[in-house]
């Protein structure tokens, strides 16, 4: 239809993760400076330390998962 903006892709990540407190923070980094439009979704798999917490404080979106 004239006067529509065409779409633009979009891209999620997904990083899922277990346990991965000291490393979550500069992979999630790592993804938002090469993809800085992309929507970063952390996967954490019942983390028993700081994963989500330290996946957030980057500005990933956690998703808790038990399996």
């Amino acid at each position: 239809m004239s006067g529509e903006r065409p779409r633009q892709p979009t891209l999620a990540i997904l990083i899922p993760c277990l346990d991965e407190e000291r490393g979550i923070a500069s992979v999630v980094t790592d993804y938002r400076r090469e993809f800085p439009g992309a929507r970063i979704l952390v996967i954490d798999n019942r983390s028993c330390d700081a994963t989500a917490k330290r996946a957030r404080s980057t500005g990933a979106e956690v998703l808790h998962v038990s399996r």
